[in-house]
């Protein structure tokens, strides 16, 4: 039996902006995804939630913070004509 998706927004308190990151919880299994400002939070961010009753999993499909400067990985270098 399969349990509806339910969509929340992630609090502003974990250095993330809610419009930023979303959480969705299908079966048990809760999936973050989105931008994260600080990816040193993500163990604590999968500990909080593992502790939800009714949670039995936690996924993520985040990325951190662009570099300034950074290139696509599929970008060519910078001294490749």
């Amino acid at each position: 039996m399969s349990t509806p998706a339910l969509t929340v927004n992630a609090d502003a308190t974990l250095a993330v902006s809610h419009e930023d990151v979303q959480v969705t919880v299908v079966d048990g299994v809760a999936t973050i995804s989105g931008q994260i400002r600080d990816t040193s939070l993500i163990p604590l961010v999968a500990r909080l939630i593992r502790a939800v009753e009714g949670v039995v999993d936690v996924t993520f499909e985040v990325t951190g913070p662009a570099r300034v400067g950074a290139r696509p990985a599929n970008a060519p270098s910078p001294d490749v004509p």
